[in-house]
């Protein structure tokens, strides 16, 4: 939240965040799970793909870590 606001800010807009985010990773959810129900990983690509999530989670956090 202090990527768009600066402190002090009212209650409410830190509920009105939290909701925002809260729906935010829950359609990210759904989305993931409709798209593994859709098309079944096999065996051998499994791996790969844990590999690459684990490289964009790893960009997002230092780019999030270096605005801060």
């Amino acid at each position: 939240m202090q990527f768009w606001l600066k402190p002090p800010y009212r209650l409410w807009v830190e509920v009105l965040f939290r909701i925002l985010f809260a729906l935010n990773f829950l359609g990210a959810v759904n989305g993931f799970v409709r798209q593994l129900l859709s098309h079944p990983l096999a065996k051998h690509g499994i791996f790969p793909t844990i590999w690459i999530a684990a490289i964009m989670c790893a960009v997002v956090f230092l780019s999030s870590a270096s605005v801060l």
